[in-house]
């Protein structure tokens, strides 16, 4: 694919969801400029050694046992900077990051230089397939480099979106060869967003089916599961914030304090107000793991991942509906509970159910994700 302004544009900007979202890249582009610039003196660009038959897995480690693929292993031993986002593309994402603050011929300019750094980087290795989670722009670059080489391209899901609103990306559209999704509720709006279906393939959700779900945890402990939602959603500061609000107040009458785990990348200035902040508990911000649950009684969120991964763990989960926060309802495919914070709440506390399930149009699940998903993919490559 020849790089013009047009497709350029699309690389760099297509994932941004509004003005209020482009803001937020900007600064955080900005904020890697800043603060990345030294790392730069302790990168090193490493020589290639010739490899036949690989597969890049990009980011994407939990939906995928990587041994399982050709050409992986030897990858990771020989030419570990491919696959290492940190060290091995660390100018060319640096330089990414600076595209987005130029005006639209500088960023051309700047991209056809990263492609040709990109080529000769690549240069030796010959890839059988390419694999990466929700594409980020130095994805768009190895990808348009290994599709002129006849390389398979896939990309995942990412997350569970509002499926009634979600807008496929430059790379899902036009660049991706197959776009893996979680299940038909999906696959049915990647149609509806002109993707062919023969390009579609539904595979395991990332979370584990959980067979041995702890039903019996004691006491109360509760937590809000937080969002980038002022990214995707054009002022939903007030809404959010009053939903949580009156969550907050509610447990304050049972003299428990709501806890609020952020999402990984997610700015807690931009999501909550002041005094919201000042009366919860944080935990750190980092990717929910599985053992984050053990402790945790009742989840809470608009439409987290993780509250489907609670679920699955055994807690009882709620969903949040608010009129001024559209949703996929999670009550049409799961057994989660939903609850308007503007209507009554006194009973909130004492939710007992603990039953599951969850219908397999909206997610697949299996008990071993990453290896039920190599050996489907696998018959793709």
């Amino acid at each position: 694919m020849k790089l013009n302004k047009k497709n350029i544009e699309q690389i760099f900007f297509s994932n941004i969801q509004n003005k209020a979202h482009l803001k937020v890249r900007k600064r955080s582009n900005l904020r890697i400029l800043i603060t990345h610039i030294f790392d730069l003196f302790h990168y090193k660009v490493h020589k290639n050694e010739k490899l036949e038959n690989a597969t890049m897995i990009f980011s994407a480690p939990e939906f995928l046992d990587a041994s399982l693929f050709p050409g992986f292993l030897a990858l990771n031993a020989k030419n570990k900077h491919i696959c290492d986002l940190k060290n091995g593309w660390r100018f060319e994402e640096y330089l990414l990051s600076l595209g987005f603050l130029l005006n639209s011929s500088l960023r051309l300019s700047l991209s056809k230089y990263i492609l040709k750094r990109v080529e000769r980087k690549l240069n030796g290795i010959t890839f059988n397939a390419f694999i990466c989670s929700f594409p980020i722009p130095i994805c768009y670059f190895i990808a348009l480099v290994l599709k002129d080489r006849k390389t398979k391209i896939f990309t995942f899901q990412h997350g569970i979106y509002l499926a009634d609103y979600y807008r496929a990306n430059f790379f899902e559209k036009q660049i991706a060869d197959y776009n893996l999704v979680w299940g038909q509720v999906y696959k049915d709006c990647y149609i509806r967003n002109g993707i062919s279906e023969k390009n579609i393939i539904i595979v395991n959700a990332i979370i584990n089916k959980n067979y041995n779900r702890d039903i019996n945890k004691r006491g109360v402990n509760p937590v809000f599961l937080g969002q980038q939602l002022y990214k995707v959603l054009p002022r939903i500061f007030t809404e959010y914030n009053n939903t949580i609000s009156n969550l907050i107040d509610f447990y304050a009458k049972h003299n428990i304090r709501l806890k609020y785990k952020p999402h990984p990348r997610e700015d807690i200035k931009m999501s909550l107000s002041k005094i919201n902040r000042s009366r919860l508990y944080f935990y750190e911000k980092k990717r929910v793991q599985s053992d984050f649950f053990n402790s945790i009684t009742h989840a809470f969120s608009v439409n987290s991942t993780a509250l489907i991964q609670a679920l699955c763990l055994g807690v009882k989960c709620c969903q949040i509906l608010n009129p001024g926060i559209p949703n996929i309802d999670f009550t049409k495919y799961t057994s989660i509970t939903s609850l308007n914070l503007e209507g009554d709440t006194d009973d909130l506390i004492s939710i007992q159910d603990n039953s599951f399930f969850i219908e397999d149009r909206f997610l697949k699940l299996s008990s071993n994700t990453q290896y039920d998903n190599s050996e489907l993919i696998l018959k793709y490559i």
